[in-house]
């Protein structure tokens, strides 16, 4: 529909007054919640219209927010100062006038004058792409770092919108933590703001260092990792669940999990590796949410593997592919050895090529479903593949009194030939660096010859 609501509840809104309206750009930033939803949307010439409108009204269901009525209008870009022209707006604002409190929703990004002008004009609170998407990440959270993030991304988020809203803001105040009698409160809310935000980036980089830390000591122990990436709702999760037993929510929802979960997987060979699962990517991430959450992305983009997670069930998968693939190039991750996953196969009833997902997508492709485990042993054994480590060849002597702990080190697979001789015993071995290294306090290379 466009421009039609749904519901004709009796107007008890009409009359609201500017400063009802701060609570929303305020520093919890909280969205009143189960207000139905009217989307407004502006349809610009070179853009895929159809299906960003279809992504946003999958994100107000997500967030709770049931759309009754849309609105759209054709420009050649927004309104510098409404978003839809002024008379677009008196259409909108008229018709929604007889109805009840309810959440004005954009299909893009606001500027602080937007906003404001929206809000005075409609009379109800408005939220733009970004701060819908913030609403959604509040609503996830659980862990303590997954709520620090999303403060400090909505804190960042009220402090470029923090313009006037209402004359409560430009009213002069004084007291504790002002410059005196006579500041304005706009003023003194911009500096207890950025004080939060300077708190809070610095706890979050504390926890970014405990994780580079982490990956590190990893690394030591050469112990493989695999980071599943994707677009929102490709099904990243369910994969982790099925691969080891994870336990995670599973929800057929726009970022129905976003704290970081790792877990130890057992690969054909034997060996081990830790997959790590985080939040979804989406079109458009907002950038103070990006850079928020960026420890946590990182922890599965700085890997020995990705696993490009994409639901082919999805109309819009190729365009996913390429949102993500921008995302990982913006985190230098663009060159890590990559398998692209396509998930849901088992909804599909004609699968694409791999030859044409390879046009989107430079890697390995591999058709799976997580839900009912086809494909995961074909996947299982291509991450093996993936991750199996060098090996290097070399001939060792070795005295008879360590010959035993050399034995042990290198299994059956990796003692190729052994020659008996008096004093002890020249072995030619095929073992990776680590091993090497370790064989070498007990043996030494074989002289030229021998």
């Amino acid at each position: 529909m466009s421009g039609q609501s749904r519901d004709s509840r009796p107007s008890s809104n009409a009359s609201r007054a500017p400063e009802a309206l701060l609570p929303y750009a305020a520093e919890e930033g909280r969205l009143p919640p189960g207000l139905p939803a009217v989307l407004l949307a502006l349809e610009l010439p070179g853009e895929e219209n159809e299906r960003r409108l279809a992504e946003m009204r999958a994100l107000c269901a997500s967030a709770g927010y049931p759309l009754v009525a849309e609105f759209r209008q054709r420009r050649p870009q927004p309104h510098p100062k409404t978003y839809l022209g002024p008379g677009r707006l008196r259409e909108v604002s008229a018709a929604l006038r007889p109805l009840g409190p309810l959440l004005a929703v954009t299909d893009r990004e606001l500027s602080a004058t937007q906003l404001e002008q929206l809000e005075m004009a409609l009379g109800q609170p408005v939220a733009d792409r970004t701060r819908l998407i913030l609403e959604l990440f509040a609503q996830r959270a659980r862990s303590q770092e997954g709520k620090l993030q999303v403060r400090l991304a909505a804190l960042k988020y009220a402090l470029s919108h923090l313009i006037g809203l209402g004359p409560e803001l430009s009213r002069l105040g004084g007291g504790l933590g002002t410059r005196g009698p006579g500041e304005p409160k706009l003023r003194a809310e911009r500096r207890r703001l950025r004080r939060q935000i300077h708190l809070l980036e610095a706890r979050m980089s504390r926890i970014a260092d405990r994780r580079a830390l982490a990956r590190a000591r990893r690394k030591e122990a050469e112990l493989p990792s695999v980071g599943i990436v994707g677009y929102t709702n490709a099904g990243k999760s369910t994969l982790l669940n099925a691969l080891a037993q994870a336990g995670l929510l599973v929800d057929d929802r726009l970022f129905a999990t976003l704290d970081p979960t790792s877990r130890v997987v057992t690969l054909p060979s034997r060996r081990k590796a830790i997959f790590t699962d985080t939040v979804g990517f989406i079109t458009d991430l907002p950038r103070d949410l990006f850079a928020a959450f960026r420890a946590t992305v990182e922890e599965a983009t700085d890997s020995d593997l990705l696993l490009h997670v994409v639901d082919v069930s999805d109309p819009d998968w190729v365009a996913h592919i390429k949102a993500v693939r921008a995302i990982l190039a913006s985190l230098s991750a663009q060159r890590t050895p990559r398998i692209t996953v396509l998930n849901k196969s088992d909804l599909v009833a004609a699968l694409p090529a791999p030859e044409t997902v390879r046009e989107w997508s430079d890697a390995p492709v591999i058709f799976i479903s997580a839900a009912t485990g086809h494909g995961l042993d074909e996947l299982l054994a291509a991450v093996d593949e993936a991750l199996a480590p060098p090996l290097y060849r070399q001939r060792l002597w070795v005295e008879y009194a360590h010959l035993g702990k050399v034995r042990a080190l290198l299994g059956r697979d990796g003692l190729l030939a052994e020659d008996l001789r008096d004093e002890g015993a020249l072995v030619e071995v095929e073992a990776t660096p680590k091993v090497l290294s370790q064989l070498l306090r007990l043996a030494k290379p074989a002289p030229p010859g021998a």
